[in-house]
């Protein structure tokens, strides 16, 4: 017998028996399974299939493949859970990690507040699908709380910064840059990253067939229709000025492994950093794109749609002080005014 006429499935918000604060779906509309499995958690008695860590982790990971998140997603998510397996073990079963395996990982992680945040962020989305296919009782991930961070936790470069970079593109000898062709490769990657936002993995895929009559292709949106977007002529030359590795792409030959591109490309983003004397981050290319654009007034839905957020929300949590940055300029422009003098 249904619950309800709707098709939501019953929920269950309470304690287990192990204390622990529940609030799950019993993935059922069925009144008497649901009964069933209430009193399993009531009794402690819930049994979740058998499998073990280092299995949940491959059948997560190939979901997350199917449903072709980017590759700079993926990339972290396997970093973490690679970490994490090797903490718990592969062999540990999923139903035997309890709330304290997941804190006394997290305090071995010596990151900044923002990455642990993310990290956490990625473990619930991890203990979520074992949630769903049984082979937990409970998200345990979200009973870890997150770090507070103070501040903004976006960081965009000064322009003074920017020039700099640009500057230490066109300097170094020999092994630095790998000479002529590494300066022009450098200044392409720095150009690229700052006009269009694209994550480092993006512009390292970037296909040659994307640009056409000055225009990128950024993404092919929900809707089935490309978002172009004209690009700027300083990047524009310096892809131009790219020697021709390969017919495919600007910066990969095709031939090596993505991930050692992707590598290469944040090694040359770090020697151009120690060159300028600035702390410079592949992600920062993109806080500054993001922020430019905010306080030059384009709307934070346009910003959102650029970056490729999946929603609106996503872009005010990194960005929002931005926009309230804007809006105090303008009433700061505005308040110079008077008439009555």
């Amino acid at each position: 017998m249904a619950a309800t006429k709707c098709g939501c499935p019953v929920w269950i918000i309470g304690q287990s028996a192990a204390g622990l604060d529940i609030r799950e779906s019993l993935r059922t509309r069925d009144w008497q399974i649901a009964l069933r499995r209430l009193d399993e958690f009531e009794t402690g008695t819930a049994k979740p299939k058998s499998i073990q860590v280092g299995e949940g982790i491959r059948r997560y990971m190939a979901e997350c493949a199917a449903r072709h998140l980017e590759h700079g997603t993926l990339r972290s998510y396997r970093s973490l859970f690679n970490l994490f397996e090797s903490f718990v073990g592969a062999g540990t079963r999923i139903s035997e990690i309890d709330l304290n395996t997941i804190q006394k990982f997290r305090q071995s992680r010596q990151v900044a507040p923002g990455t642990q945040r993310k990290e956490i962020e990625y473990l619930r989305g991890l203990f979520g699908f074992w949630l769903d296919h049984g082979w937990a009782t409970v998200n345990i991930a979200k009973k870890v709380k997150p770090p507070k961070q103070d501040g903004v936790s976006t960081m965009p470069f000064e322009p003074d910064e920017v020039k700099a970079m640009l500057k230490a593109c066109g300097l170094g000898e020999g092994d630095n840059y790998g000479g002529d062709r590494g300066r022009r490769r450098a200044k392409a990657l720095v150009l690229t990253m700052l006009y269009t936002g694209l994550r480092i993995s993006d512009v390292i895929q970037l296909a040659r067939t994307r640009l056409k009559e000055g225009k990128l292709l950024m993404r092919t949106m929900k809707s089935g229709r490309d978002l172009y977007i004209s690009l700027h002529g300083d990047a524009l030359d310096a892809l131009n000025a790219l020697p021709v590795e390969s017919d495919e792409f600007f910066f990969w030959s095709g031939k090596s492994k993505l991930d050692s591109a992707i590598n290469s490309a944040r090694r040359a983003i770090d020697r151009i950093g120690r060159l300028a004397q600035v702390k410079a981050r592949p992600h920062r290319f993109r806080d500054t794109f993001a922020c430019e654009l905010l306080l030059s007034g384009v709307d934070i839905r346009t910003v959102s749609l650029l970056l490729g957020h999946s929603s609106v929300a996503i872009t005010e949590r990194y960005y929002a002080p931005w926009v309230e940055r804007y809006q105090s300029r303008l009433d700061e422009a505005v308040s110079r005014l008077s008439f009555s003098r």
